[in-house]
């Protein structure tokens, strides 16, 4: 495996690339995330904190990224790339600090939402932005599973550590561990290039702009099914395993490492081919799979044993082969001229519709039980939003 022609190329495209030192700062951000990210909202369920309180945390997060986000254009023309993802860091330390006082004081969750929403904000729209600016469309589908697979491989013991300090330890010490690599994943950014963008003037009544605009109705709706997926992922599915698993913290960090080293080896056969090939078709193959792959889990969810976790381990490498290939085919679509417009674009419709979709669930959740039963139907929805992923189209002009 090691001296396989897939893994030469990998070390190649790591060593080789003018974004080495971004997919090492990644990963490490990554496994960062991954060791308590992942449980987030299994963490505050687990504290009693119900599903509409979690639902309301995660309408919160997005409903932040849409406010500040022309506030971070203003901010990466004034400081650069490198220091705005830098400046994401203390936020992060603010919501991991928030969740150890959360019990104590109603003021706490607020400020976890908006920390929280703050961090992926900053994080994720100044990353996108780099890797617009320094990747290759000709090898985009290699690139992103680069990032992909360096990811996985540190996160795949993240989930299993997470676990262990919040089913045996304290989340006091799991506080003190996460913040020791927190500073040491900013080091290889702080060795990177600056960049900087060209300077561009966008305020809030500018997304009317976005909303009026007829060019790109495909993706608008691929953005929107992509947030519907993230709720579904993030913040409900992780809490039906939860539950399934007997509240166990370290059994579902065991079984999101185990998904991972599968995802490993399949990506790494797999990124090179889609760039070799339509991305369009590996999507459309892709996310008709992972449609299957809800109606599957809704089954075997109330079945249990190893056909679980064969439907679990399928689905979450189909959910990232699905993401590997959309994000590539967004970043195809975007230029020097238009990429802000385009990622304040996706800010806009993904996570507009988390907010409307997380209102929406809410109200529901206030009619009805939060049973387990219930829970597990209201997933069934991912069967609709993984098929709506498909809506993206090459080259669609923003």
């Amino acid at each position: 495996m090691l001296h396989s022609p897939a893994m030469q190329e990998l070390t190649h495209t790591l060593l080789h690339s003018k974004m080495s030192k971004l997919y090492i700062y990644q990963a490490l951000t990554s496994f960062v995330s991954s060791l308590v990210s992942i449980f987030m909202s299994v963490y505050l369920y687990s504290l009693g904190f119900s599903i509409s309180m979690i639902l309301l945390f995660a309408l919160g997060i997005s409903l932040t990224f849409i406010i500040i986000a022309p506030a971070i254009v203003y901010i990466i023309n004034k400081i650069g790339m490198k220091y705005t993802l830098l400046l994401s860091s203390p936020f992060f330390f603010i919501q991991l600090l928030s969740l150890q006082y959360i019990t104590t004081h109603p003021i706490f969750f607020h400020i976890l939402w908006l920390s929280r929403g703050f961090y992926i904000a900053l994080f994720w729209f100044t990353f996108r932005c780099e890797v617009i600016n320094n990747g290759s469309r000709k090898s985009r589908g290699n690139e992103l599973g680069t990032l992909q697979i360096i990811s996985t491989i540190l996160t795949t013991i993240g989930p299993v550590i997470g676990g262990i300090f919040l089913e045996y330890l304290t989340y006091n010490k799991l506080l003190i561990f996460t913040t020791f690599f927190l500073v040491v994943s900013n080091l290889p950014l702080l060795l990177s290039k600056d960049t900087k963008i060209p300077k561009i003037n966008f305020h809030h009544k500018d997304y009317l702009k976005l909303i009026k605009k007829k060019t790109n109705r495909k993706t608008k709706i691929t953005q929107m099914c992509e947030g519907i997926e993230v709720t579904l992922s993030v913040f409900l599915w992780p809490i039906i395993l939860y539950i399934f698993l007997n509240n166990n913290f370290a059994s579902l960090g065991l079984m999101y490492t185990g998904l991972s080293i599968v995802t490993i080896f399949v990506l790494i056969k797999l990124k090179s081919y889609i760039d070799k090939h339509s991305k369009k078709k590996v999507l459309k193959i892709a996310s008709r799979i992972q449609s299957l792959g809800w109606l599957s889990r809704i089954f075997f969810i109330t079945i249990g044993g190893i056909f679980l976790y064969v439907v679990e381990s399928i689905s979450k490498l189909i959910s990232n082969i699905s993401t590997m290939t959309l994000t590539s085919i967004f970043y195809n679509n975007t230029n020097s001229k238009n990429f802000i417009e385009a990622l304040l674009t996706r800010v806009l419709y993904l996570h507009g519709a988390k907010v409307i979709f997380c209102f929406i669930l809410i109200i529901i959740l206030s009619f009805i039980e939060n049973s387990f039963s219930n829970l597990t139907l209201l997933v069934l929805i991912g069967i609709i939003s993984s098929i709506g992923l498909n809506s993206i189209i090459e080259n669609e002009v923003y």
